[in-house]
């Protein structure tokens, strides 16, 4: 396999991810609506969904990890962009995590299995 050429400094992620293909509650301008997870990370996660979302604003995020706990958490949503599909991929920023939620998170990206590395 190829290397991947590194980002620059400014756009290196703090934290890595690992792929996470499950159902997230967000809530959003007092709506409410389930989007399709891509990415998580103990700083965020990113999800696809055809409703619009404004960049830069408060979502509350529901989702549960495998084998874990049911996370609810605040997020900024930091960026937006189109898939090849036409629909949105929203990337977060988690606001309010607790120790133990950002721990399952990282033991979650950590124990990923070589087939996602």
């Amino acid at each position: 396999m190829a290397a991947q050429p590194q980002r620059p400094a400014s756009v290196r992620r703090r934290f890595p991810r690992r792929i996470f293909r499950r159902g997230i509650g967000v809530l959003s301008a007092g709506k409410y609506f389930i989007a399709t997870g891509c990415e998580i990370g103990e700083g965020g996660v990113s999800f696809t969904t055809d409703t619009s979302i404004r960049i830069g604003g408060l979502v509350v995020l529901s989702f549960q990890i495998p084998d874990g706990q049911f996370i609810s958490v605040r997020a900024e949503v930091r960026n937006e962009a189109k898939n090849n599909e036409g629909h949105l991929n929203y990337g977060t920023a988690f606001e309010t995590v607790s120790f133990e939620r950002k721990r399952e998170i990282r033991n979650f990206v950590t124990n990923r299995p070589e087939s996602e590395i």
